[in-house]
Order: structure tokens, then sequence, then C-alpha cells
């Protein structure tokens, strides 16, 4: 019911008019003053005699000079009124507490938020209204989720519209479904608090489904998921967290807890399968510490890679993997009874760093079976010695075997830790159970080096001269890693032939076989390099060269780690370090 006002509307009464009169009717001409009033509309007017008698009246419709009115308002009283007496609309107490209950009202209704308006600080801020800043981002609450009982329906209908919509959607409950969400497309959930502050809570047979087929089409892709906690011992299905056919998604400071296999004997934390494509950053996966899990993540396919994961309490192994290809930075694997890391014959793995905690029992820290696989300066801790007291096994990479390739690279780990089957490639040499000449005269030995370098300054780290005037041919891999205080890390990896022919050394340009960075920030960036040149007829140095652009670390130093593999007939070459 909204008042309307005008300004300066006034007139005098046609006729007289009693105490109990409705109808008003004013001199003609006078009513068109006065606002027109649509249903449910109306404003207070104020009648003056000539004496001075007033009284105010609620006017609820108008018709030309015809007024409907409401007598004796606001505390005045009733009374006759003559001819010619005044008619004026007034602004009075109950026209401004009107006023201002219309406003509260409209403030409190769903649209009300839209009625006030909002400005970010900051030169070039653009206007808008407060409904339209709070609906940026979506939240478990605005769905109606209390994180009680079973919100199955609610979980997945706030799932849908963060997919519909591209908002950013927050998780500040802990939530429970008995029935599996499905993950669609381009959906980003943050939990809130510092530390996982947002939880999904798996019942029944419930899982996490990030499935392309399932969600209608071929892919479920860009989707970020942060800051989250995730409840593993409360369903009974085989796998908390399924992604199939995921491209392009993205996952940090997620934690799957008490992954239990009491409720299921083949549990797994996560399993990956299909055309993937996934990054974790910061991933945790810890076994339920009674049960245990079966495995923390099994990787059938696609192209997966995490930065700093700790996978823990695993029975067959933490992270299992039969296909694709896995890039693994800095993990932590502690309290497995099987394998820290799997890799099958199909799957292709590169290890950069972290640490192995070999907690006793058969457990195994990598077991690598067939070939391409690359692992590089990890930390293998063995806390309590068990049957396999090694960082790594090599299965079936003997390059003389048909079908089976000697893609393996092993650097900046001790040999002790390291154990080769007999149809594997050592580090030394070919196995000494093969027969052919090529087995017997072609060796390969590595060379390791650690230096602190300056920003942008290349350094030798080996030196590589023929010890005779023969023809002979030197194949080189050169390889150098960094870890900045920053947390910025990089590896590349280069190639080249060395020769000697009558006098002289050479060799060819030194090729970049693979380079991987990985940069925290603006403030931390690391970029890293390998050169080779002849010093003179008979010496060939390799160097490295460090660059750190980052805005806190640019100018400073940090500490390189190089290894220089040669393979040929290595007696009649030697490696120094000048």
């Amino acid at each position: 019911m909204p008042i309307k006002l005008a300004n300066n509307a006034s007139g005098t009464l046609a006729t007289a008019i009693n105490a109990s009169d409705t109808g008003i009717a004013l001199t003609t001409g006078d009513g068109a003053e006065f606002p027109t009033l649509a249903a449910s509309d109306y404003f207070y007017a104020t009648i003056t005699s000539t004496a001075g008698t007033q009284e105010i009246v609620k006017v609820t419709a108008r018709s030309g000079d015809s007024l409907t009115v409401v007598r004796a308002q606001e505390g005045t009283t009733a009374a006759g009124f003559a001819a010619g007496a005044r008619f004026e609309l007034r602004v009075t107490a109950a026209a401004i507490n009107d006023l201002v209950e219309k406003v509260r009202t409209d403030l409190a209704a769903t649209s009300g938020s839209n009625l006030v308006g909002f400005l970010q600080s900051g030169t070039g801020a653009v206007a808008t209204t407060v409904q339209a800043k709070l609906r940026e981002t979506v939240s478990t609450s605005d769905f109606g989720i209390a994180g009680t009982g079973d919100e199955t329906a609610k979980l997945q209908a706030f799932i849908d519209y963060l997919s519909s919509s591209r908002k950013l959607g927050i998780l500040d409950k802990t939530v429970s479904f008995a029935s599996n969400i499905l993950f669609k497309s381009n959906v980003t959930l943050i939990g809130t608090g510092e530390n996982f502050g947002g939880c999904l809570n798996p019942t029944g047979s419930a899982k996490i489904l990030f499935d392309g087929v399932a969600a209608g089409t071929t892919y479920v892709q860009h989707c970020q998921i942060e800051n989250i906690l995730v409840y593993g011992n409360n369903s009974t299905a085989q796998n908390v967290i399924e992604i199939r056919n995921g491209y392009s998604n993205y996952f940090k400071n997620v934690r799957l807890h008490a992954v239990s296999a009491n409720t299921n004997a083949n549990k797994t934390g996560i399993l990956i399968e299909g055309d993937a494509d996934i990054r974790f950053d910061n991933l945790e996966v810890h076994g339920d510490s009674t049960y245990g899990t079966k495995y923390c993540v099994y990787i059938t396919g696609g192209q997966v890679s995490f930065n700093q994961f700790d996978l823990e309490k695993s029975g067959t192994a933490s992270l299992y993997l039969t296909g694709g290809h896995t890039t693994v930075i800095d993990p932590y694997l502690e309290r497995f009874s099987g394998y820290g890391i799997y890799k099958g014959p199909s799957a292709s793995l590169t290890v950069v760093g972290g640490e192995v905690v070999h907690s006793g029992g058969s457990g195994l820290g990598i077991l690598c079976d067939g070939d391409n696989f690359t692992l590089t300066g990890s930390k293998y801790i063995d806390s309590t010695a068990g049957s396999f007291p090694y960082l790594v096994q090599v299965k079936n990479t003997d390059p003389t075997v048909a079908n089976i390739s000697r893609n393996v690279s092993i650097f900046g780990v001790p040999l002790s830790q390291v154990q080769y089957d007999a149809n594997s490639y050592g580090p030394l040499a070919y196995n000494p159970s093969m027969t052919t000449d090529s087995a017997q005269t072609m060796t390969r030995k590595l060379y390791s080096r650690t230096i602190t370098l300056a920003d942008n300054t290349a350094t030798t780290f080996f030196r590589v001269f023929q010890t005779g005037a023969t023809t002979a041919t030197l194949a080189c891999r050169f390889r150098v890693w960094a870890q900045s205080s920053g947390f910025g890390k990089g590896f590349t990896e280069y190639v080249t032939l060395i020769t000697r022919g009558g006098s002289n050394v050479a060799f060819t340009p030194l090729t970049q076989v693979f380079n991987n960075a990985q940069n925290s920030s603006a403030n931390w960036s690391i970029t890293l390099s390998g050169s080779a040149t002849a010093v003179d007829a008979n010496n060939i140095d390799f160097q490295a060269t460090i660059d750190l652009t980052g805005t806190l670390n640019n100018g400073g130093t940090n500490a390189v780690y190089c290894t220089l593999e040669i393979e040929g007939p290595i007696a009649a070459w030697r490696v120094t370090q000048p």
C-alpha cells in the first residue's frame, strides 16, 4: 500500500460535510491538484475550518473532484465542516512513519539488496548494487544446506548452479550425502577457513564423480576445487572420488581423511581414468588409522601432475599407475605395506625430489616395472628395516630383450638404494649375464655434483676429455635441477655426442630433450639452462646457469644439482670436476 505525495496540493470543500460523511466533494477543478490513486494507494490530508478546527483524514480513492476518506486519523476528531473549508495534502507524522515502514519492507524483501548501491574503492571502480556484488559468490548456506542429515538434493542443486552460472562457490558446512554427487564442467568450489574449512561427507554407498559421460558431455572440464576435506570412512563405495574423462581440472589443498578399507576391501581414495588432464597441488590422502586403505590414488590413464602430495597408510600401493603419464614433484610417502609408488609397464612416471619413509614390513618405496621412468634427487628414509631396504626397484628394462626399451633415468640417488632385477639395465653397465659384444663393451657411468650458483653466472660442473688418440664416440646426458628457497623448482635435460677423430675432440650441439619449471608466484621464479663448450682440442666443459627472475630472489644465489651420464667405450674417456 504505497503512500502518495504531491507538492502544494490544496483545495476547498464544494459542499458541507458532517462528522460521519466519508465522501467529500471538492470545488470543481481542485481534485486535479491531488495524486491519482491506484488500488491500495492513499494519501493524508488535513481539513481546516474558518474557525481553525482541524481533522486529518486518509484519502483512499479519488475520482476527479470526488474523494473517499477515512475520518479522524492520527488522534484527531471527526467534525462537521462547512462549504469552503480548506482541504490540504500535508506531511504528517503518519505519512513519515508509513514511508519509513515502506523502505524497511522493501529492503527486507528478496529483491531489497538490489535497491542499495555499491562502489569498490579505487580509481576506475564501476558502480553496481549490493545484490549484484553479493551474487558474485554462492555458498552452500544459500541453498539451505544446514550441515545436518542427508542433503544430497540440496548439494547437487548447488553444484549444478555453480556449473551453469560459473560463479565462485563457497563450501561453508560439513555436508553429508547418501547418493552420488556429480560435478559438472566449470565448477569452482572453495572451502572456508585456512585449513580445509569445508567438508564433504559421503555416506551410504555415495561417492564424488567427475565423469564426462555421466554428466552428458564428453568431458568434465575447467573445475577448480580448493581447501576441502573429504571424509573417506562413512561410505561403502569402492572409490571416494572418481575422475573419468576430466580435462583441465585443478585440485589444491584437498585432503581425503580416514579412507577406510573396513567399509570396502578395495577402498581407493581417488581413481583417475580415461582421457584425463588433472593437476594437484598439496594433496593429502590418508588411510584409516586402524584399517588403512588399499590405494590412496589409482591412475589408469591421462596426464596427471602432483606438486607436493602426502599419501599414507595404504595396503597395496599409495600411488598405483597402470597407464598414462604422471609427474610427481616433492612427494611424501609413509606407512605403506605394499608400494609407495607402483609404476606398471604401460605407465610413464617422473618423480622429482620428495621423501619416501619406509616404516617396516615388506613395503618398497617405488617399483618401476618397464620403461619410461625418471627419478631425480628423492630422499629415502628407512626408519625400520624390512624385507626391501630400497628406494626403488627396477624391473624389465633390458634393451637387448624384444619389446623392452631402456628409457629409465635415475640420478641424485645413492646406488645402494636402487635394485635392478635380472632383466634390467643397471646404472654402471649392462647386466653381467649378457653375452653379446656390444653389451660387454658399452658401459655407462653417472657423475653428480652440487654447487651454489650466483644468479645468471655460468659455472662449469664437469670436464670430459679423452685419454687416447683412437677414434671413439661418447653419448652424454646432462641434467640440471634446482629448487629455490621460495619453492620455485626447475629440471632440464640435454643430450649430445662427443667424438674423437684425428687430433681434435668435437661434439654435436647440446639438444634440450626435457624442460619443466614449477614457479610458485611472481615473487619466486626460476629458470635453468645448460651448455657445452670446447675448451681446447681435448676437453669439453659442461656448464649450468640459474636465472632467478622473481621480485624477491632476483640477483641472489641458489644451490644447483647436476648430473652427467656418459655411455660408450668409457675406458677411453675421463670426467673431472674442475
